[in-house]
C-alpha cells in the first residue's frame, strides 16, 4: 500500500506556533487534527511580561 503525503506537516505546526507568538500570545496547547492545526492560548502575560490586549479568557487559532 503506498503512503500518502501528510495532511499536516511539522512546518505547518511550527508556522502556527510562530504566528501565535508573533501576536504576543502565550501558547497553551497545540492540537493537530486531520483538517488543520489548532493553537490554544491562555490568559496571562506574554513573553514581554505585558498582558495581551484581547477580550476573552481564551482564544483558539485554527490554520
Amino acid at each position: 500500500m503506498p503512503r500518502r503525503p501528510a495532511a499536516i506537516t511539522q512546518a505547518d505546526v511550527a508556522r502556527a506556533i510562530r504566528a501565535v507568538q508573533a501576536a504576543g500570545l502565550p501558547v497553551l496547547r497545540v492540537v493537530v487534527r486531520p483538517d488543520g492545526v489548532a493553537v490554544e492560548t491562555a490568559p496571562g502575560t506574554n513573553a514581554d511580561g505585558n498582558s495581551p490586549k484581547l477580550a476573552g479568557e481564551r482564544k483558539v487559532v485554527v490554520l
